[in-house]
């Protein structure tokens, strides 16, 4: 990306930029022509100019851009309402909880895709959008891992508040070592997971970043052949570094799968495969 692609300058932005100059060169001129050392000048000003156009063009487009984010979060947000029969209020969709573009995109594909099983990494409020997609489609279990016991119980008690116990549950997963391609990987327990059952939808919401390099990478491989032949796979925050390189190695290693990168803050990823 370049710098001026950095600080978001566009083409709408030519009125302010001209005007501004040709003042500034006017002004500088009459500087030139008035004072006794007029380059120095000449050269602070201009120094000076252009810290402060870049510093307001950069504040300008970075709270369009916000109010942009916060359009999208809130039409989501709306949809979400007028489409799912909530029982209850859902939990704050803020800080590190799942976005509402993340909840829409999952109860988007639950839609289309009709489910009978859907296996989560990471549990919050997309197990509960989740649970009620499959109580309106009337079929369809979500199973989600949850490597804190405190928050998965939360989410298993929002579940039981909104009557999705019966579609919906969170199993304590702990962090443990995984051997894939040679190498160990730090990522949930899978004990729990039946080896029978075939997973048509993949959610990809954890562990945290922090757990290792590229933390989600083994979700794909270790659950590949549980995978229906019509397989939806989702990833969050798909627009990190680390993400995006796990999209990489994912997309090299089954080319079968095709990606479509939704652009949001955070970035959502979408691949599927006979879908």
């Amino acid at each position: 990306m370049s710098f001026f692609e950095d600080i978001n300058i566009k083409y709408v932005d030519n009125k302010y930029i001209y005007l501004p100059a040709l003042v500034y060169f006017i002004v500088n001129a009459a500087a030139i022509y008035v004072l006794e050392q007029p380059w120095l000048i000449l050269f602070a000003l201009s120094t000076l100019l252009i810290i402060v156009m870049l510093a307001v063009f950069h504040i300008y487009r970075s709270i369009i851009i916000e109010m942009e984010e916060e359009r999208r979060q809130n039409q989501a947000l709306i949809a979400i309402h007028n489409m799912l029969d909530l029982k209850y209020p859902l939990p704050s969709m803020t800080k590190w909880a799942a976005k509402p573009d993340l909840a829409v995109t999952v109860m988007e594909y639950i839609q289309l895709l009709k489910p009978d099983f859907i296996l989560e990494a990471g549990s919050g409020v997309t197990t509960l959008v989740s649970g009620y997609t499959l109580k309106k489609n009337n079929k369809g279990k979500i199973l989600s891992l949850d490597h804190d016991e405190f928050y998965g119980n939360k989410t298993n008690q929002q579940l039981q508040k909104h009557g999705l116990s019966n579609l919906a549950s969170v199993v304590f997963a702990p962090i443990k070592e995984h051997q894939l391609e040679g190498k160990s990987w730090k990522w949930y327990s899978t004990d729990n997971v039946s080896t029978q059952q075939k997973i048509d939808l993949l959610i990809v919401d954890g562990p945290p970043v922090k757990t290792q390099q590229n933390a989600r990478y083994p979700a794909l491989p270790l659950f590949y052949d549980r995978l229906s032949e019509k397989a939806v796979v989702i990833l969050d925050d798909a627009g990190r570094d680390s993400e995006s390189e796990i999209l990489t190695q994912w997309q090299n290693k089954y080319p079968e799968f095709e990606l479509e990168f939704i652009p949001s803050k955070k970035g959502i990823a979408v691949l599927t495969r006979g879908f």
